[in-house]
């Protein structure tokens, strides 16, 4: 009896700390992600490799680095993925002949140490990956008085000189979400796995937790 006695006061803290960690919740995990959409500019951009690709590697997933930012208009939920691509890049030619692709944020300074006391460890941050079908919603653009592209070069400065001085065409797209998936960190602390996209779009921002 003893005996038992000293585990459950030895073991107490730890259930009690374990239980405090994992309450954070699907809904939590749809704050963090949008607030990484609204605040992280940059991501990696996943999509399938054309036929006539000069890379000669059909159907093969290509990813590359790509700005972003939230739509915050009308017609569309806010929270949705709003890119202006460049029709001679891989990915708008990519998209055109397959629509779909990933966009994948990874916020790389999110703490000094993680849970354990180690020092930096990238295994320990916040990401989230979208996936869906990608659509073109106005372009070319030929001047800077599109809202929408006012809202971009408020987040990416550089794009006014694209569309100014560039002999390149661009297309302001859209991602339509279809599935979400975060891992918050390390699983027996944050949370990891699905997201609803419905619970997304009815989310409100929220910055993740520090360690």
């Amino acid at each position: 009896m003893k005996l038992i006695t000293f585990l459950l006061i030895c073991l107490f803290p730890l259930l009690s700390f374990s239980q405090k960690q994992l309450k954070e919740t699907e809904y939590d995990a749809a704050s963090y992600s949008k607030y990484m959409v609204e605040n992280e500019i940059v991501g990696n951009f996943g999509t399938i490799l054309r036929s006539d690709s000069f890379l000669k590697k059909n159907s093969y997933p290509q990813d590359v680095v790509a700005f972003t930012t939230p739509e915050d208009f009308a017609e569309f939920n806010n929270g949705n993925l709003l890119f202006l691509l460049a029709s001679v890049g891989n990915t708008f030619q990519n998209l055109k002949n397959n629509p779909n692709g990933t966009f994948s944020i990874n916020v790389k300074n999110c703490s000094a140490q993680n849970y354990e006391g180690w020092s930096y460890d990238p295994l320990a941050c916040y990401r989230v990956s979208f996936t869906g079908s990608v659509f073109v919603i106005d372009g070319p653009i030929t001047n800077t008085s599109n809202p929408d592209v006012q809202q971009f070069i408020q987040k990416h400065p550089a794009v006014e000189d694209w569309i100014e001085y560039s002999p390149h065409m661009f297309y302001l797209c859209s991602m339509e979400i279809t599935q979400i998936f975060y891992i918050g960190g390390y699983g027996n602390i944050h949370y990891i796995g699905p997201i609803d996209p419905q619970i997304y779009f009815s989310a409100k921002p929220l910055p993740p937790p520090a360690f």
